[in-house]
C-alpha cells in the first residue's frame, strides 16, 4: 500500500518541485544572455572594423588632396627625366652578342688546339717506303707540296689571337681611308676615368677636331643607322657584308638609312653630341659585332 503522505510532506514536495522549475528556468536565461552577448560582440568588432577601414580611406584621400608631398616638382622631374631617357637595346645586343661570339670562336679554337696531335701512322708508313715509291718521289713531293703551304697556314692562324684573325680578315674584304684627319685623345681599350661622361672601356677611338668638320666615310657600304641616342648622339653606321664601321657624336648627318656611300664619301660633320666632352668623332670598327682596334686597321 502507498503511504499516505501528510500535509507538511506535500507542501515540502510541492516546494521542491516549484524550486527545481525554477533553477532550470534561471540556467536557461542565462544561456540565451550568454549567447546574445557573445553575438552582439562579434557585431561590434565587425562595425568597429568597417569604420577603422573607412577612416583610413578617407585620411589618405584627404592627405592626397591636400599635399603636394607626392607629387612635387622634383619627383615629376625624375619621372619625366627617366621616362625620357633613351636606351638603345640594338647597342646592347650587338656588345652581348660580341662577347658571346667572341668566347664561342675562343673555345673553337682552343679545341682545334688539343685535337691536333701527331700522326705515328704516317711515320710507320713512311717507314715501309718500297722502291716504287722511292723511284716517284721527287713527283710526290711537287704535289704534296701546296699541302704542306695549307697545314703551315692553319697553325699559323691557331697561334693568332681572335683579334689578330679579325684584323686580317677585314682587310682582306675591306679597303679604308681615314675618316678624319685630327688628334687621337681616346685609345681603343681600358683607359683611365677622368669625367662621369668617360667609361673605363672604349670601344673604338677618339679623334679630335673643329666643330663643324668634314667626316668621310672610311669604307665602302650601305648606312643602315643614321639616327641619335643619348650615348652617341648623332650617329651613322655603314655595313659592308659583315664589316661595319661607326660614326659617333656627330654634329650633323648628311646621309640617311638605305644610302649607299663610297670610301672618301662626306657623311656627317664633327659635334659634341651625346655622352661627350667636347667636339670629336668616335670612330668603330666591327666584324660580326666584334670590336676590333682601328688603328690596327688604317694607319692615322
Amino acid at each position: 500500500m502507498e503511504r499516505v503522505l501528510t500535509a507538511d510532506e506535500k507542501i515540502r514536495r510541492a516546494e521542491e518541485i516549484y524550486a527545481r522549475r525554477n533553477s532550470q528556468r534561471a540556467r536557461t536565461t542565462v544561456a540565451k544572455v550568454n549567447v546574445n552577448e557573445k553575438r552582439d560582440f562579434k557585431l561590434f568588432k565587425r562595425i568597429f572594423l568597417q569604420v577603422t577601414i573607412c577612416a583610413l580611406i578617407y585620411i589618405i584621400f584627404y592627405l592626397i588632396h591636400t599635399t603636394n608631398y607626392v607629387f612635387s616638382d622634383d619627383v615629376i622631374n625624375k619621372t619625366k627625366e627617366i621616362l625620357s631617357y633613351d636606351i638603345n637595346f640594338n647597342e646592347i645586343y650587338t656588345q652581348i652578342s660580341g662577347i658571346f661570339n667572341f668566347v664561342h670562336s675562343e673555345e673553337k679554337t682552343n679545341v682545334e688546339e688539343n685535337n691536333i696531335e701527331p700522326s705515328n701512322e704516317n711515320n710507320i708508313e713512311n717507314s715501309e717506303v718500297s722502291s716504287d715509291d722511292v723511284s716517284n718521289g721527287e713527283d710526290k713531293l711537287e704535289e704534296g707540296t701546296l699541302g704542306v703551304v695549307d697545314v703551315k697556314d692553319d697553325e699559323n692562324k691557331s697561334t693568332m689571337t681572335q683579334e689578330e684573325l679579325d684584323v686580317q680578315e677585314i682587310k682582306q674584304k675591306c679597303s679604308f681611308v681615314q675618316p678624319l684627319k685630327g688628334t687621337i685623345t681616346s685609345e681603343f681599350g681600358e683607359r683611365e676615368v677622368t669625367a662621369k661622361e668617360v667609361t673605363p672601356e672604349h670601344y673604338g677611338i677618339d679623334i679630335a677636331a673643329k666643330s663643324g668638320t668634314k667626316i668621310s666615310s672610311a669604307m665602302d657600304g650601305k648606312v643602315i643607322v643614321a639616327s641619335s641616342n643619348s650615348e652617341y648622339g648623332n650617329f651613322i653606321k655603314i655595313l659592308k657584308d659583315d664589316v661595319m664601321t661607326v660614326y659617333a657624336h656627330c654634329k650633323k648627318l648628311m646621309v640617311k638609312e638605305g644610302d649607299i656611300v663610297k670610301k672618301g664619301d662626306v657623311i656627317a660633320t664633327v659635334g659634341s653630341t651625346g655622352n661627350s666632352t667636347g667636339p670629336h668623332l668616335h670612330f668603330e670598327i666591327r666584324l660580326s659585332d666584334r670590336f676590333v682596334n682601328p688603328k690596327s686597321i688604317i694607319e692615322f
